[in-house]
């Protein structure tokens, strides 16, 4: 349980197991039902550092960024850098990618991250109002806007800049999770680099494919598409797809030509030819702070 703690109340008085026994009593919860494992005050904190990367240390999670946890994004957030980074780890310690590739890993995650703090903050502002009339006005207004259709929450920002095509369709979106032949493509290919192919016949260029498989790459081949895979390829016009092992796209394309300019780009970048020359610095990391109100017992 959280509760938010109300103006005129202190931490003292919320500190107090006596007051946490007293907030639970509305659920039927009591010292002689349960037994209370931890129970805390703590302020929400907002923040995010501006340097992610000195040298050979790297940085990610709650070392990096903190949110509040109005919209459950603090572990997400983490998870999603973890897999960004790993990735990265992987290539250069393979040898596939010089050092300078980790200096893609604060510029492609930060935007995301900074994204759902902000969101948090903004959601915690409609959750943890303590006058009762605002609170019902607010009520009201979302009571009033409720429809029979359902809407989607809007996306994470995609990644701008890093390790993506500059001008392929869908590049640095996030992939989604379809089904080939009635079964998920997590089930039939292994992690890492895909080549996602609703035409693999099509394809050409052995040297490329040769050099894609030898990074840890699958070329996966769709047969029936799931609904959601074939729309999602209808939305850029495209057949083929390479996706990042983390799974973002590389970039899409609609025949084999394309997909050789995807795999060409591919190994320019990941071979240190467009600028990933290892960078260090001495400078100490930064933090900009912004508080959320919200405290709780």
């Amino acid at each position: 349980w959280e509760f938010m703690a109300l103006p005129g109340e202190d931490s003292d008085e919320l500190s107090d197991i006596n007051r946490a026994w007293e907030l639970l009593a509305p659920w039927d919860v009591t010292c002689d039902n349960a037994r209370l494992e931890r129970h805390a005050v703590y302020t929400f904190g907002a923040r995010y550092a501006t340097q992610w990367r000195v040298g050979r240390v790297l940085l990610a999670g709650d070392a990096v960024h903190q949110m509040p946890p109005f919209a459950g994004q603090g572990m997400c957030a983490g998870v999603r850098d973890a897999v960004n980074l790993s990735w990265k780890l992987d290539a250069v310690l393979a040898g596939h990618a010089p050092h300078g590739l980790l200096d893609q890993f604060q510029s492609e995650r930060l935007p995301s991250a900074v994204a759902a703090i902000e969101f948090s903050m903004e959601l915690g502002k409609v959750i943890c109002v303590a006058d009762p009339e605002a609170a019902a006005a607010r009520d009201a207004a979302m009571s009033a806007s409720v429809t029979d259709e359902l809407t989607e929450a809007a996306d994470l920002p995609g990644i701008a800049t890093g390790v993506i095509h500059p001008t392929a369709p869908g590049a640095g979106s996030l992939s989604v999770h379809g089904t080939t032949a009635g079964q998920w493509l997590d089930d039939v290919y292994p992690p890492g680099w895909r080549l996602v192919s609703l035409d693999v016949d099509s394809l050409a260029g052995d040297d490329q494919r040769h050099w894609f498989e030898a990074i840890g790459g699958t070329v996966a081949a769709v047969t029936d598409p799931g609904e959601g895979l074939a729309e999602w390829f209808d939305r850029f016009g495209a057949r083929h797809a390479v996706l990042r092992p983390d799974f973002i796209v590389f970039g899409t394309a609609a025949d084999a030509d394309g997909v050789s300019d995807l795999l060409d780009d591919l190994r320019r970048q990941l071979t240190g030819t467009d600028g990933l020359t290892h960078r260090t610095t001495d400078s100490t990391t930064d933090s900009i702070t912004d508080d959320s109100k919200g405290s709780t017992p």
